[in-house]
């Protein structure tokens, strides 16, 4: 006994499937953007930081952007995060 429905399904191409829109997204642009030797200097009123630094170590773990690192610093109660593209090799 066949309980199934006959069901049409379009059949696409792998490539026309859309890419997951998520906000790592744009930092990945960002980061790609980074010269080397050059860094990236964010506020807390132009972007969450903490998400800044959880994509980059997201996409870090995924083996891309490995000479990038952020470092954060904080002057008069501002904070401050800094995305680095470093000439020197990471450690």
């Amino acid at each position: 006994m066949n309980t199934q429905k006959d069901m049409n399904y379009e059949m696409i191409d792998e490539s026309e499937v859309p890419e997951k829109s998520t906000k790592s997204s744009k930092y990945k642009k960002l980061f790609e953007g980074i010269p080397k030797g050059k860094a990236v200097v964010i506020n807390e009123e132009q972007a969450n930081l903490l998400g800044v630094r959880q994509a980059l170590r997201g996409m870090q773990r995924r083996g891309k952007f490995k000479n990038i690192k952020a470092t954060q610093r904080t002057t008069n109660g501002k904070v401050t995060l800094y995305i680095i593209n470093s000439v020197e090799p990471p450690s």
